[in-house]
């Protein structure tokens, strides 16, 4: 999946969007190496716990149909 991840990413963001990673902290790691390595280095770092421990913590969600 996660070099899906990478080659979605790649076609539709810019190398010089800012990022952060929501997602399991082993896949969310994962995830920063890959696009570390394909250019995209404006990544400022990922949700730990991923979101989970987001919603858990009282998170604000909000949803758009």
């Amino acid at each position: 999946f996660m070099s899906g991840l990478v080659n979605f990413v790649g076609s539709i963001i810019k190398p010089e969007t800012k990022l952060v990673i929501i997602g399991k902290d082993g896949e969310a790691k994962d995830s920063i190496l890959r696009l570390l390595r394909i250019g995209y280095d404006n990544i400022f770092g990922y949700l730990e716990g991923g979101f989970e421990a987001y919603k858990n913590n009282g998170g604000e969600l909000a949803t758009h149909i």
